[in-house]
């Protein structure tokens, strides 16, 4: 009997404080979920975007991951993907110091790619052809959340959200908030800035790893104005045109 009171007491001194962080984790969950609404609506409202990016890995990912650098311009969403884009950008492999200069770019139609080092182009209306480098380095440098059709929903519909303060991100203060995905296994930890609720940096990792893929976006620009012809292929002189995909 004086063992069960015992459970008891200690049951009434340790419950308020275990209802209280509980309380306040459901509210920093809360107030993260509104924030990611507030996100998905302002990206939707997003046509095009361009801006200067990093790519890097981080923590054990270091070693594994391209360093990429570069900007970047996209627009329009079609055939559940980014409809036309252009990065200029620089890749170092992992474990290397030697720098590649690439070009890539779709107009809706036609895939290119110009490796600026090797002086070497590629085109095909099939996107394989920018290869494993050029596919590496557009998934490094786009950010389509500004032109996809639901942005945040897998964010704002994960298995668990939470607020982590704030912190800048180059001149942007950003809110600062962890998602983990509805597999459990994926997490990131976005950044997205106050004044316009848009990204600024995305860190990447799997549940129980150390470190991942971060990317960093400066100087965004959103729906500026833009040349078609941005985004259409032209081989610079001296470049010869492969008849092959990219390696």
């Amino acid at each position: 009997m004086k063992r069960l009171m015992y459970v008891i007491l200690g049951l009434c001194c340790v419950s308020p404080v275990a209802w209280a962080q509980e309380a306040e984790k459901t509210a920093e969950s809360s107030e993260a979920v509104e924030i990611l609404k507030k996100v998905d609506a302002a990206a939707k409202k997003v046509n095009a975007a361009k801006y200067d990016v990093t790519y890097k890995g981080t923590g054990e990912a270091d070693s594994k991951t391209p360093a990429v650098e570069g900007k970047a311009v996209l627009a329009g969403w079609s055939k559940n993907t980014v409809e036309k884009f252009r990065i200029d950008v620089t890749m170092k492999r992992p474990g290397s110091s030697e720098a590649t200069e690439l070009s890539a770019g779709s107009d809706g139609e036609d895939y290119w790619l110009i490796d600026h080092t090797a002086k070497t182009a590629y085109e095909d209306i099939d996107p394989a052809v920018l290869g494993r480098v050029g596919g590496t380095a557009m998934r490094a440098a786009l950010v389509a959340e500004f032109v996809h059709s639901e942005p945040f929903s897998d964010e704002i519909n994960g298995k668990k959200q939470e607020l982590l303060g704030s912190e800048k991100i180059g001149d942007e203060d950003c809110y600062k908030i962890k998602v983990v995905y509805a597999s459990g296994a994926q997490e990131a930890i976005w950044h997205f800035a106050k004044k316009d609720f848009l990204p600024r940096a995305r860190l990447d990792s799997r549940q129980g790893q150390e470190g991942g893929s971060q990317r960093t976006i400066t100087n965004l620009v959103v729906d500026p104005k833009l040349d078609e012809e941005l985004f259409k292929f032209k081989l610079p002189e001296g470049y010869k045109k492969s008849d092959d995909f990219a390696p």
